[in-house]
């Protein structure tokens, strides 16, 4: 049984793909469909992310003038993945409500693997280190010139694989530290004029054998 729409938006979900910063982005556009969309006016479409743009109206497509929303990258857009939900807002009686999810990356002249630092859940006391290389796009050299830790509890250090083209962070977990969870963020500086500062996520938290221990006993107790 085929089932139509009184009012959507379609595609309801649109992927960029991965850009190269600094290359001419691709527009994208959603229409709305649906049995009603005759009757019905779109209003506004507001983003999140300040660098993604949205114009509606009425735009050609192959088969005819169709009631679209218009989705730019702006040139500023940042490095790295990007993801937002635009509300699009109608004039119809019953869905005033639309939802257009987006998102991407954006690559810059240095990739990271990973693009985030997990611990996991961890024992205290003991010895941890996690590690993310950078990587510069063919033709691009750069250097790490520091690298600092917003998150307490974690030390840096920084290898040279290739001068100028590839190096390693490494993160270790102080054996002293005595938070119940790692939460903030590597800052590394480098001197590429796109990338002069990226920030990678770190997050973790301690495995508290202790509280395990009165939990279980307080169930056994209650049993």
């Amino acid at each position: 049984m085929n089932i139509r729409a009184i009012l959507a938006i379609q595609p309801n979900s649109i992927n960029f793909g991965r850009l190269r910063r600094g290359a001419q982005y691709p527009e994208k556009y959603a229409s709305l469909v649906g049995t009603e969309k005759n009757n019905a006016q779109i209003l506004s479409a507001t983003p999140k992310n300040k660098y993604i743009e949205v114009e509606t109206g009425v735009f050609e497509t192959k088969n005819a003038m169709e009631k679209q929303v218009k989705i730019t990258l702006l040139p500023e857009m940042q490095v790295g993945r990007f993801s937002d939900r635009i509300i699009i807002k109608t004039d119809h009686e019953k869905i005033k409500d639309l939802k257009l999810y987006i998102r991407g990356e954006i690559i810059g002249n240095i990739t990271l693997n990973p693009g985030f630092i997990s611990f996991g859940t961890f024992r205290r006391g003991g010895k941890y280190v996690r590690s993310i290389r950078l990587t510069a796009a063919p033709g691009i050299t750069f250097k790490v010139l520091d690298v600092q830790s917003s998150a307490p509890g974690i030390h840096t250090k920084v290898l040279t694989i290739r001068e100028g083209s590839a190096y390693k962070v490494k993160a270790s977990v102080d054996e002293d530290f005595s938070g119940d969870s790692l939460d903030g963020k590597i800052i590394i500086t480098t001197d590429d004029a796109t990338q002069a500062t990226i920030e990678v996520g770190v997050f973790g938290k301690v495995y508290d054998v202790k509280k395990l221990e009165m939990k279980s006993h307080g169930a056994a107790k209650q049993k």
